[in-house]
């Protein structure tokens, strides 16, 4: 499976903290790690085969040796790189990949669809996935245009799903899940929430930031929108039908640990 981690309310990072993150993200996962930033004027996106190389990229561009802080990254919608300083970030989103198709930095994610970038853990069947644009075909940038641009068709697709939305012009969040796929979430602060795929990253995450708050599961069909000021809850709309995916992908992207979670409560 895929792994998803979202903070937000944070008052700066640095490459250190982004490395731990990562170590314990990328246990297990070998295909793919994006990475997405957001400052109060900003939001900038990155993706590699691994956090090393996408670490290479922060440092490629780094302005000040010492502190680790400030850096240069490509804007997602002008493509000029632009300088970002990690210590004013207060969002933070990560993914990281195991293949169930094909392998390349350009299959990681998050996808950059129009205005949004588009996170995805599962595997999903889109109906009438070829009359999209996409630039490759994954099944998660097919499920990232439905979400973007036929969100009324969600119901339509099969499988399983959780998600990663942000608008790059609205600025928000909107973090999602079906049935199957797992979403955990915590409080760090007074307003700050961590969502992460995996009970272990949340740990990680309290124990980089010393902070202790219980851990929830996410109710299934349930997405919240988060923005700078408040957060909603929505219903997701239930599918149509039973999904019917290949059992060998449905394995392998699962992996032998992971939950099915039908209910919001701490554990």
């Amino acid at each position: 499976m895929c792994k998803l981690f979202f903070a937000n309310k944070l008052k700066g990072i640095d490459l250190t903290i982004l490395e731990k993150l990562a170590n314990n993200m990328e246990y297990g996962q070998k295909d793919g790690t994006g990475l997405i930033l957001e400052t109060e004027k900003d939001c900038f996106y990155l993706k590699a085969d691994n956090f090393k190389e996408l670490e290479q990229t922060l440092l490629g561009y780094k302005v000040c040796n010492l502190l680790k802080t400030a850096c240069l990254i490509s804007d997602p919608i002008t493509n000029i790189k632009t300088k970002v300083d990690l210590s004013k970030v207060h969002t933070i989103a990560m993914h990281t990949r195991t293949s169930t198709n094909c392998l390349g930095p350009e299959y990681a994610h998050p996808f950059h669809i129009g205005s949004n970038l588009f996170m995805h853990n599962g595997i999903v069947q889109v109906p009438d996935q070829h009359k999209y644009p996409t630039e490759t075909d994954n099944d998660s940038e097919y499920l990232g245009y439905v979400f973007n641009y036929d969100f009324n068709k969600l119901n339509e697709v099969s499988g399983y799903y959780a998600f990663i939305n942000y608008n790059l012009k609205q600025k928000v969040w909107k973090i999602g899940r079906d049935s199957t796929a797992s979403l955990f979430l915590s409080k760090h602060s007074k307003d700050g929430l961590c969502i992460a795929t995996s009970e272990s990253d949340i740990q990680n995450f309290q124990n980089i930031f010393k902070v202790k708050s219980g851990k929830f599961r996410i109710k299934p069909f349930t997405m919240l929108q988060i923005g700078q000021k408040n957060v909603q809850v929505h219903d997701l709309a239930r599918p149509k039908a039973k999904a019917i995916i290949d059992q060998t992908l449905m394995r392998k992207s699962m992996g032998v640990h992971y939950p099915a979670p039908q209910f919001m409560g701490k554990k």
